[in-house]
């Protein structure tokens, strides 16, 4: 566990932000190369329909991170007054809540998929692909909620190194099963998606099982599960917030992505493509936020209201450098 409430401001807040950073930066490289793969061993349609379903799945992404979020600062909260038990029930509800959202979602996902991609006039001929690859998606949907959860819960607790360690192998995984799988056997599209799950589940159960080694007292025993309604909707309330911020971007972005499918497949192709490199501009200053967030609950948890403050300035001194600096960079 690492405690926030001590330390310079600027250097704590950065220091726990960087493994986000490194971690999003391999998360979004990986992609990048399943992109190439697709394209290069597969063809445009192949492409664009990944590239659809990408767009999806960053919803979903959006949806399970923000609602964990909420868990995360209440744990920080937790942990800053030193409450171990209530640190043990925040991370029962969050394990409970978000299994059965995720079970949710992926029943309704596989069950209207195809009504979601003719709705967002996916083109007919990138159509059946797309919905093979969002359906193989989909069934990893519990694994990618419950690593996002367990990420959360550790970051509440101060670790914000060891998810991102599972995530870089994952992303290394993932790029070789997209080699052994597309390029080897075969397998199309469906073996980049299968890639995918299986590398998502094996981050799943990476955290999983470190989370239940290292911090022995928070692991989840399902015979003495404890259940906080409260808890849920004070976390709720946290995250809702963030997700609907996230969801009405995304909305932007498929919203955009209607447009550009009405002119085809390569169109889409082209656009995937560019939108993976432009989402590197946004990686530095979402990380700093969120490690602002921990930083602050851990910190209110404490009542260091005082360090709160000279927390947030530093944090925005250091976003609006970063900005200055990496967004140029990006343009080259």
């Amino acid at each position: 566990m690492n405690d926030l409430t001590i330390g310079n401001e600027y250097k704590v807040i950065l220091k726990f932000s960087i493994p986000i950073l490194i971690g999003n930066l391999f998360q979004q490289l990986y992609n990048i190369i399943d992109s190439i793969i697709v394209g290069n061993f597969l063809g445009k349609n192949d492409l664009a329909a990944v590239g659809f379903s990408f767009n999806i799945t960053l919803l979903l992404l959006a949806l399970s991170m923000g609602i964990t979020m909420g868990t995360s600062i209440i744990i920080s909260q937790y942990y800053g007054a030193k409450d171990m038990h209530s640190i043990k029930k925040a991370i029962d509800t969050s394990y409970v809540f978000s299994f059965i959202l995720s079970i949710i979602v992926t029943v309704l996902g596989i069950c209207f998929s195809e009504s979601i991609l003719i709705f967002f006039k996916v083109p007919s001929e990138v159509l059946p692909l797309a919905k093979v690859f969002l359906n193989t998606i989909l069934i990893g949907t519990v694994c990618s909620f419950g690593y996002n959860t367990i990420t959360n819960v550790l970051r509440g607790l101060g670790d914000s190194k060891t998810s991102v360690y599972f995530l870089i192998i994952s992303a290394i995984l993932n790029i070789i099963l997209d080699i052994v799988f597309v390029i080897l056997l075969k397998m199309g599209i469906q073996g980049a998606a299968l890639g995918t799950v299986i590398s998502q589940t094996f981050a799943f159960i990476g955290t999983y099982t470190y989370m239940n080694r290292i911090y022995p007292q928070c692991r989840f025993n399902i015979k003495h599960i404890e259940f906080d309604n409260k808890i849920l909707k004070l976390s709720l309330k946290i995250g809702i917030p963030s997700v609907m911020q996230q969801l009405f971007i995304s909305i932007g972005f498929l919203t955009v992505q209607v447009l550009i499918n009405s002119f085809g497949a390569s169109a889409m192709a082209a656009y995937t493509v560019a939108s993976k490199i432009d989402s590197f501009a946004e990686i530095p200053t979402i990380n700093l936020g969120k490690a602002l967030s921990n930083f602050v609950a851990q910190n209110i948890g404490a009542n260091l209201h005082n360090r709160v403050n000279k927390g947030y300035s530093a944090s925005l001194i250091m976003g609006t450098v970063i900005s200055y600096v990496y967004l140029p960079m990006m343009k080259r």
